[in-house]
């Protein structure tokens, strides 16, 4: 009997969804979890195509499944009840790639935002709860692209959509942007709007850069601040909304020279890929209108990983406080949002230098995950050497 792999996690107010796969196979298996009585349901079900599993969302009593066959897009609806699934109709397209779903619980809507990589358009399609196409439109202008996008519901019915932007067909973003779905309008937000983008930075190497920007703008250059950034879910706090994006670039590496020493180089393609470095964070608050109020920035110090994933945990306390940490060495750097939108320091340090296993000689992966309140998981990867035979082994650690 084939055994069933997990594929994706989603989670909603109400209920935590698993949806595990029988390994080279089409069926499914679905798990919910009530999150106020502990019930489990579990749902078997079908896939139509043999495709992979990229995003996967429960609106109602549907799952929503998207994925890649025959390098087309496609998403599934299926029906938990009855097992019966259908195909929705217009993403099935050459160059289509799905940036995300996202579900409107109270309009009973699914939007589906796919970026046509050849002709460098961004589309959002929305289909009905019984998969009918009621909206299809492009967002963005002829030099303003949006990158990603996350569904924001404002306290006087509104839904907008917040995400990033590109020059044309560009990876690197530009800044962000607010997209009114039902007044189909798009505010754009450079990064050279955000007063507060280089505040990481030393103050001297601050005026530096902000002057020589001033400098091609009397001159009448236009100037775009580039950059690739991994952007969050959006955080609700008190009456705002906050907005956090983590700004890396990927690190790539020439082959050993005559010497057997390493050449640092830079480039688009992925050959001699070492690893991603994150430079810094950037925080946009927003009010309840969608409009910008405040930003700000923190370091990361060219944190390293060899994969892309978040590495800034964000979380709010039970007085609404905004807490974010993040790894930094054998600690966790943890800092709080305060009043005036500026940063106070705490710092957790995590010793763990030696175990009843040996000596960590390494710590080439440390990762931390929220948990709830101010209380955060770190889990890695390190290196122990034993003490008596000096041999040195690999484990994964976790400590909550």
């Amino acid at each position: 009997m084939s055994a069933f792999a997990l594929q994706k996690t989603w989670k909603n107010d109400q209920s935590l969804w698993q949806i595990y796969r029988k390994i080279d196979t089409q069926e499914l298996l679905f798990l919910q979890l009530n999150l106020k009585t502990g019930d489990i349901i579990f749902t078997e079900a079908k896939l139509l195509t043999r495709m992979d599993i990229d995003f996967f969302r429960v609106l109602g009593n549907k799952a929503f499944i998207s994925g890649m066959y025959n390098d087309r897009p496609v998403v599934e609806m299926i029906q938990l009840f009855d097992k019966s699934a259908k195909v929705l109709p217009d993403l099935y397209a050459n160059y289509f790639r799905i940036n995300t779903i996202e579900v409107d619980e109270v309009d009973q809507l699914v939007h589906v935002l796919v970026r046509d990589e050849k002709k460098c358009v961004f589309y959002l399609k929305s289909y009905d709860y019984e998969g009918k196409l009621v909206i299809n439109r492009t967002i963005g202008e002829t030099r303003k692209i949006p990158i990603t996008g996350k569904l924001l519901s404002l306290p006087d019915n509104r839904r907008v959509l917040v995400g990033n932007f590109a020059e044309s067909c560009s990876n690197y973003s530009v800044g962000f942007y607010i997209h009114d779905l039902i007044q189909d309008k798009t505010q754009f937000i450079d990064f050279t709007q955000l007063s507060n983008f280089f505040s990481y930075l030393p103050e001297k190497r601050q005026e530096r850069i902000k002057s020589r920007l001033e400098n091609k703008k009397s001159r009448g250059v236009e100037v775009k601040i580039r950059h690739r950034i991994l952007v969050h879910d959006i955080v609700k706090k008190g009456n705002e909304w906050v907005l956090i994006a983590e700004i890396y670039y990927p690190e790539y590496k020439s082959p050993t020279n005559a010497t057997g020493s390493y050449v640092q180089v830079y480039r688009i393609g992925r050959e001699y890929f070492n690893n991603f470095k994150y430079s810094h964070t950037i925080l946009c608050g927003f009010d309840e209108q969608g409009r910008l109020k405040w930003n700000n920035s923190f370091p990361l110090n060219n944190l390293e990983s060899n994969e892309l994933s978040k590495k800034v945990q964000v979380t709010t306390t039970s007085q609404e406080e905004l807490l974010v940490a993040y790894p930094k060495d054998r600690f966790i750097r943890m800092m709080r949002l305060e009043e005036d939108h500026s940063f106070s320091d705490l710092e957790v340090q995590q010793e763990q230098q030696n175990t009843n296993k040996g000596r960590i000689v390494d710590e080439y992966q440390l990762d931390l995950t929220s948990w709830y309140a101010n209380n955060f998981i770190t889990h890695g990867t390190v290196s122990i050497r034993n003490l008596q035979t000096m041999a040195t082994r690999s484990y994964f650690y976790d400590i909550s």
